[in-house]
């Protein structure tokens, strides 16, 4: 913890006092899946998204990648522009999502290719997320994994795990699956 910077120590006793008070049960973890439960590097490479990982690994054939690439290269660079208005931007970017959505859809996803992206370790689980998750399953404290990324992804990494306990939630973007393992649909608003 040496490499630890806090800029205001004051504020900070002030908020670990005021946590400590109120209890675990006034208490949630709110985080983001990729590259904040799942490592960011691994053995020096950066780690990809599970967007990427379906796409470059070439799960759904050379014309999906193709057409993905286009929607990246299209809405990627909006995405990070500054001068485009909130509400623009979310507009912009949930057309980006509904399209590579349904692209997914059109392509065959399924559960194949999730099970694939963790045996393989495409979705590599920061050191000590079991002891995480048990540790806030033991208090009782919900944890909200908020993605823009596959919700079904996420549910079987931490089912891999045998840590998918009933304290965790997701808003996420999550499909129905039919008999065979194959998308159907996307449930919901897309996140």
């Amino acid at each position: 913890m040496k490499n630890l910077v806090i800029p205001n120590q004051e504020s900070l006793d002030e908020k670990l006092k005021k946590l400590f008070l109120d209890g675990a049960g006034n208490f949630f973890v709110i985080a983001d899946f990729g590259r904040t439960l799942t490592k960011c590097f691994l053995d020096g490479k950066k780690i990809s998204t599970s967007w990427s990982s379906i796409r470059n690994e070439g799960y759904l054939g050379g014309e999906y990648k193709k057409r993905a690439l286009e929607y990246f290269d299209k809405y990627h660079p909006m995405e990070r522009d500054p001068n485009i208005n909130l509400d623009e931007k979310i507009r912009i970017l949930t057309e980006w999502w509904r399209l590579h959505l349904e692209l997914l859809l059109e392509f065959g996803f399924n559960l194949k290719i999730i099970n694939d992206l963790i045996n393989n370790g495409k979705v590599p689980l920061r050191k000590g997320i079991s002891e995480f998750l048990d540790l806030l399953k033991s208090k009782n404290i919900p944890v909200i994994i908020v993605s823009q990324g596959l919700s079904d992804l996420y549910r079987e990494a931490i089912k891999k795990i045998g840590k998918m306990h009933d304290n965790i939630y997701f808003i996420s973007n999550l499909f129905d699956f039919d008999e065979n393992g194959k998308a159907v649909k996307y449930k919901g608003i897309i996140i």
